[in-house]
């Protein structure tokens, strides 16, 4: 039993060497007594940082419109198949007249029957009107002869009516295209008999086209990104029918109804992308991005390398540093760095520290909660990458207005220790972080571990003081 609880402390003990590594003082040297850098080094550099929102969504016709027919009956001719551009005007489909060129004929001759009878009962009219003048009839008689000419025009006027409507159902046999467009899907073949549209049938589709000169993308956007958003700011759009080549549109509207799905709130965003090549085709899966704000050549460190101020002590005692130091040094000098308006600010903008907090939402999950005055917070799209929330950026300021910058602590490799240098940050995407002051173009830092994982090391050390068995030393 002795030899068991040995060996398991052995094992214990290693992992935790492992696991601290040469992180503490006296560890740093090689058997040769040169300095080695057990941490990787990065550099300030200058770089370009875009903040943007990325949603998913698919390719679809600004507007649809379904072809029917007017006229019922068998389909003689149908010219057109799916994927065919037609322009205005062009026929579709072709259906039997049979029916409705004889009740045209008959309309026709309705019509002429109609016009003989108004032109005797004129005639008619003349002549008792004439009598009446001369005493030679009644007035009873003249009236009779008014009235029978009034029921004769309007039964002209009827039948003119009835040849306009069988001449219409003529002209409704032939369907045309209302608009330049793309057949999308065919619903019937020639032979096939179709129903009209009437009060109560909604008629056959025959089949259905669109302009795709333009198309819009219909993409869902959490809700925590629309206050970023507004109609008329520039998007990217990419598919995967066309790896590496970007489509430029512009947001058209924010839909006001949410949507929710897996219990997460999305606005549905529509973003209308010129087409002209006929490349998009509706039903293709798109990756839109709607860049926020940009900055251009700005001197910037990894969002690894800069840490919160609430994670300074630990990850400073996982590099060999006494915590309570790097917490006593952080709060006598973070005040000259804070910005002078943070404590001013108006109504409609954030306080606290700003898309600077490098790590907030890794380090915070770790421990179950948020650090006080972190702000950011992420959220995955529904392609599965990481987007910014509209916590990430400052909220007030139209898009493109830089806010006031937050502060981190980063950690610089010195001959003799570890130095810590507070700086001021800037905007921050999901890989870098703007440096406003505090550092250099040219300075190196450390990119030490998370303070989950300076805190994982620590646990394992405080469990190995539990054990009064030393490796290599029997029990009593």
């Amino acid at each position: 039993m002795t030899g068991i609880v040995n060996r398991r402390a052995a094992v214990l003990f290693l992992l935790a060497v492992s696991m601290a590594g040469c992180s503490m003082p006296g560890c740093n040297k090689s058997k040769e007594g040169e300095s080695v850098d057990l941490f990787t080094t990065t550099k300030v550099e200058r770089r370009d940082i875009e903040i943007k929102v990325t949603a998913t969504g698919s390719i679809e016709p600004i507007r649809v419109i379904e072809i029917k027919s007017k006229a019922s009956g068998e389909i003689l001719a149908l010219p057109v198949e799916t994927g065919d551009v037609v322009s205005a005007g062009a026929l579709l489909a072709q259906v039997d007249t049979t029916d409705v060129a004889a009740a045209y004929r008959q309309a026709r001759a309705d019509l002429e029957v109609a016009r003989v009878r108004e032109s005797v009962s004129r005639k008619s009219l003349d002549r008792a009107a004439d009598l009446l003048a001369r005493g030679m009839t009644s007035t009873e008689e003249y009236d009779q002869a008014r009235l029978d000419y009034a029921t004769a025009r309007a039964n002209v006027i009827r039948a003119e009516t009835d040849l306009e409507t069988k001449r219409e159902r003529m002209i409704e046999t032939i369907v045309r295209a209302p608009s330049t467009g793309t057949i999308l899907k065919k619903n019937v073949e020639k032979g096939q008999i179709i129903a009209s549209v009437g009060q109560v049938n909604a008629g056959t589709t025959l089949m259905t086209m669109a302009d795709l000169s333009s198309v819009q993308v219909r993409a869902m956007v959490d809700e925590t990104d629309v206050g970023k958003l507004r109609p008329g700011l520039p998007v990217t759009v990419t598919v995967d029918a066309f790896p590496g080549r970007n489509f430029t549109g512009e947001i058209q509207k924010i839909e006001p109804q949410s949507v929710e799905e897996q219990n997460v709130t999305f606005f549905p965003m529509i973003v209308q992308i010129p087409n002209s090549e006929g490349l998009l085709r509706p039903g293709m899966n798109a990756s839109v991005d709607v860049q926020i704000m940009k900055k251009t050549g700005v001197p910037s460190l990894p969002n690894d390398a800069i840490k919160t101020l609430q994670n300074a002590g630990v990850v400073g005692m996982f590099l060999g540093l006494n915590p309570d130091s790097v917490n006593a040094f952080v709060d006598a000098n973070k005040a000259k760095f804070m910005d002078h308006d943070s404590t001013r600010r108006g109504p409609g903008r954030r306080g606290g520290p700003g898309p600077g907090m490098a790590n907030a939402p890794s380090e915070s999950s770790a421990r179950g909660a948020r650090p006080s005055g972190a702000t950011a917070r992420a959220r995955p799209s529904r392609g599965g990458s990481m987007h910014f929330s509209s916590r990430d950026i400052p909220q007030g300021p139209a898009p493109g207005v830089m806010a006031a910058g937050s502060v981190g602590v980063v950690f610089v490799p010195d001959s003799a220790t570890t130095k810590v240098v507070l700086v001021k940050t800037g905007i921050q995407n999901w890989e870098y972080t703007e440096i406003t002051s505090g550092l250099k173009e040219g300075d190196t830092v450390y990119l030490p571990p998370s303070a989950a994982l300076a805190m994982q090391s620590q646990a394992m050390r405080d469990r190995l003081k539990q054990f009064s068995v030393i490796p290599g030393r029997s029990s009593r």
